[in-house]
């Protein structure tokens, strides 16, 4: 059974978060916990922004990348966030 992360924690890295959305971070990339469950909460926030997570669900502008295999999907999400940018 996973083990529940600190509200402290979750808070923190949620501030985090938005500094980097309100900062102008266009693709997040998050990889453990807490990090996939604050990109899980923050792509709801910001559905502007593209999120990337190793593992996790997806859901609208929140995509996943395989935890066996991460690279591909990392790449991949590299390079269309590239060729969608002005």
């Amino acid at each position: 059974m996973p083990r529940k992360q600190p509200v402290v924690a979750v808070d923190n890295a949620l501030t985090f978060l938005a500094s980097l959305a309100q900062g102008g971070c266009n693709l997040v990339f998050a990889a453990g916990s807490p990090a996939v469950e604050v990109a899980q909460r923050g792509a709801a926030t910001f559905p502007d922004r593209r999120f990337v997570t190793v593992g996790g669900m997806a859901n609208g502008n929140l995509s996943t990348v395989d935890a066996a295999a991460p690279r591909d999907g990392v790449v991949r999400a590299i390079t269309e966030a590239v060729a969608a940018s002005p």
